[in-house]
């Protein structure tokens, strides 16, 4: 049975490097005609092809995103004690790099231990960025804060956007099926769905009043360090 499940994985990552190999290459020659096309064209033509330009970066970032998703089915990242702060920290320095138009706040304890995957850092910037991009403001605000609960971890990213559907929310945390109708945001809430849940933790959806919506992973503590909680 194992080997037979190390076969399959195997497969996976060979279908995978070989699709994301061709699919890039062919990314790269339209991409390459249209930056032709809109030095050619004239100012009406030459937003179409902006249009399709756009289009084609949103494809290659839903491509890069499934290769991340099969990269972690096939190969689960180590479950590891850590201090979350310096990782939320680089999560949130990562996105503002790359948005420097908004405001990334943080709200951190000085050392938080937790319990959860090693490429967790993956999942907070990914609902950070996710709070950017959905924003209909120009100049969008992002909260991240860390606190305990209990024995939990919550490291939760507050935004201003529009708030996430109630059937995304439940494709998200597992109490709905994927439908062609509940599948609106792409694969980056999928990728932070995976991560949480093999780190053994929880994926929560609130209202962020008056506008937005505030993603919540819950992670448990280090036995050792449980009672300490955040400090």
């Amino acid at each position: 049975m194992i080997a037979k499940l190390t076969e399959r994985n195997r497969q996976l990552e060979v279908i995978d490097r070989v699709l994301r190999h061709n699919f890039h290459n062919k990314i790269n020659v339209i991409k390459g005609y249209a930056k032709m096309a809109a030095r050619e064209a004239e100012d009406g033509v030459a937003a179409y092809v902006e249009t399709i330009d756009d289009a084609v970066d949103r494809l290659v970032e839903l491509v890069d995103k499934e290769h991340e998703i099969t990269q972690i089915l096939s190969d689960p990242p180590a479950v590891e004690a850590f201090d979350v702060v310096p990782v939320v920290e680089s999560a949130a320095a990562t996105v503002a790099a790359k948005y420097p138009e908004a405001t990334i706040e943080t709200d951190l304890p000085e050392t938080c231990s937790v319990v959860a995957s090693v490429e967790i850092g993956q999942a907070i910037a990914e609902l950070i960025e996710n709070g950017v991009v959905y924003s209909e403001s120009t100049d969008p605000t992002v909260v991240v804060a860390v606190a305990t609960e209990g024995e939990m971890v919550r490291v939760s990213v507050s935004d201003e956007g529009k708030s996430i559907p109630e059937v995304e929310q439940r494709v998200h945390t597992g109490d709905a099926d994927i439908t062609q109708l509940s599948h609106g945001l792409g694969l980056g809430l999928r990728l932070v769905s995976l991560l949480a849940e093999q780190s053994g933790g929880e994926l929560e959806f609130e209202t962020n009043e008056p506008q937005g919506s505030t993603v919540t992973l819950e992670f448990a503590t280090p036995s050792e360090t449980a009672e300490e909680g955040c400090r």
